[in-house]
């Protein structure tokens, strides 16, 4: 029931995706430009706990959407558009589970959150020729989370068979906030409609949800004044616009 309500949410996303491609397109006109786009992110987290700072290991995703661009000068541009988003953390450490003290050991614990994403940047071009040019974009991303996965594999220290545990939306539910917003940066080259870039997007918003609990500690209460969690990572996509 869980996999078919997540199908769900990404049916909805595609036809958002198709649906806003098609309003691009009528804006194809002089100075406006529109086309789908694909890409790789390598995303982890600064968390930070009372006086406890900890960085957690990358964890590899993907990007999918649509881009529309208006360039009134052929050096200088805006663009947005819509995104599907796949990325999250993953950690190696050894935990014990405070609702069930006999699960401990060395474990591996990996989120995936889902979202949509709106960027909006500002590019600067560098025409090099009439078909290839040098592209610098940055600015804000805004995201709405749709749902989150999370995974707990403890090898039992007492030894026997692997612990292991998921959660559906419980990060979302009980722990960090459903929207985020993360600066953009990033460089990389156009030639012709194709537009490949490379860059790394900026943690700037504290995601904890006040008064919220840890997935590993659920009768910790968050607060924000001492509690952050920050989500950055390096991003690379393949544009190609009309």
């Amino acid at each position: 029931m869980k996999i078919y309500n997540f199908m769900k949410h990404l049916s909805t996303i595609f036809t958002i995706i198709i649906c806003s491609l098609s309003v691009q397109a009528t804006l194809a006109e002089e100075g406006w430009h529109f086309g789908p786009t694909v890409g790789y992110e390598n995303t982890t987290v600064k968390l930070k706990s009372g006086g406890d700072q900890v960085n957690y290991d990358n964890l590899s995703g993907f990007n999918i959407g649509g881009l529309v661009e208006y360039r009134p000068l052929n050096w200088l541009g805006f663009e947005s558009g819509i995104e599907f988003v796949m990325n999250g953390y993953w950690s190696k450490g050894f935990y014990q589970i405070k609702k069930n003290p006999n699960v401990r050991g060395n474990s591996e614990l990996k989120t995936n959150l889902y979202y949509l994403m709106f960027p909006l940047y500002v590019e600067g071009l560098i025409p090099v020729s009439d078909n290839f040019s040098i592209n610098i974009e940055c600015g804000p991303e805004f995201h709405v989370g749709l749902d989150s996965r999370t995974s707990l594999t403890v090898h039992l220290a007492e030894g026997g068979q692997d612990y292991a545990e998921s959660w559906y939306k419980g990060v979302f539910d009980e722990s960090l906030d459903r929207f985020n917003c993360t600066i953009h940066l990033a460089g990389g080259i156009q030639y012709a409609g194709f537009r490949l870039m490379a860059g790394y997007n900026f943690g700037v918003y504290n995601m904890f949800l006040e008064g919220g609990s840890t997935i590993l500690d659920p009768e910790y209460k968050i607060d924000k004044k001492s509690d952050s969690f920050l989500l950055s990572g390096f991003v690379i996509n393949l544009s190609y616009l009309f």
